[in-house]
């Protein structure tokens, strides 16, 4: 692993998502400092209903991040121009600072097309600066524009192969379009870079899911809530795949789970509800 890479500050996991809620995405970096798709609930009848409704994906914007950074970029780490050591250099790289934390707090504001504007001169300006083509990915996702989005992630990693947020981010985008053969090489190349990256595992559990690799997609899931045990979309896609295999108390202690850190959450409430009605039923049904 570069230098660079462990210089980064660790992404941070546990924030929802900015692409498909509730995926997450890695958010925003400032400079100088699910899916559901359920195949069938095995021994009980929950199946239909189920069905292409849930498996909880995470995107790193408002997002799941890898451990220990949060929001946009600000990451002092971040490569100074190689004029920086001539007359100017340092203001040059000052002003992109100034010019990517002003972008950055515009889109925590909502003003994504004025971040966008900010964001796009700063790439033109600095083509080789990982972090401004990232958060210019960012803002593009934020006004829908996915394939714009991605170039710029694909332009953050052909500056920094390993960035491991882009790789989440492009796997996430490219999910988004229908292209999860494609994806699931950035989320194994993200979970290879940092193998705790909690949302990573999460999100490569849902392509596998996609692809109908439903136990290496489950393997996943579970490292996901290894890694993170207050993820409660992990811990929902953990009790899905148990209920997958008809593990009805495997799956209601995840469930739970997710109802203790998001009480709100009505998809596992519903789920507790029906698995209750059916071992009602099959209680009453012995002699």
């Amino acid at each position: 692993m570069s230098s660079r890479h462990k210089q980064r500050r660790r992404p941070q996991d546990g924030q929802s998502g900015d692409f498909i809620q509730p995926a997450r995405t890695r958010g925003f970096r400032r400079l100088g400092g699910g899916l559901k798709v359920f195949a069938g609930l095995g021994a009980i009848a929950l199946g239909a209903w189920f069905a292409a409704n849930f498996w909880r994906q995470s995107d790193t914007g408002a997002t799941q991040s890898p451990p220990g950074s949060s929001g946009s970029r600000r990451d002092p780490s971040m490569r100074a121009p190689a004029a920086e050591a001539v007359s100017g250099g340092r203001d040059k790289h000052k002003a992109l600072i100034d010019e990517v934390n002003h972008g950055s707090e515009l889109l925590t504001e909502g003003k994504v097309a004025e971040a966008v504007e900010i964001l796009s001169q700063a790439a033109r300006s600095n083509p080789e600066n990982e972090d401004v083509h990232y958060n210019l990915g960012m803002a593009l996702a934020r006004q829908g524009k996915i394939e714009e989005a991605m170039k710029e992630y694909e332009e953050a990693l052909r500056v920094f192969p390993n960035y491991v947020e882009a790789h989440n981010n492009l796997g996430n985008a490219l999910m988004r379009s229908g292209r999860t053969a494609e994806a699931i090489p950035h989320f194994k190349q993200a979970v290879k870079i940092l193998p705790d990256y909690a949302a990573a595992h999460n999100n490569l559990g849902t392509a596998l899911q996609k692809v109908g690799r439903t136990a290496d997609a489950f393997a996943q899931f579970q490292q996901a809530v290894k890694y993170n045990p207050d993820y409660w979309e992990a811990h929902f896609n953990v009790g899905t795949g148990w209920l997958q295999q008809g593990q009805l108390e495997e799956a209601r202690a995840e469930f739970n789970t997710v109802l203790r850190l998001r009480p709100d959450f009505e998809p596992a409430k519903s789920l507790m509800a029906k698995i209750q009605r059916q071992q009602t039923r099959g209680a009453d049904s012995k002699p």
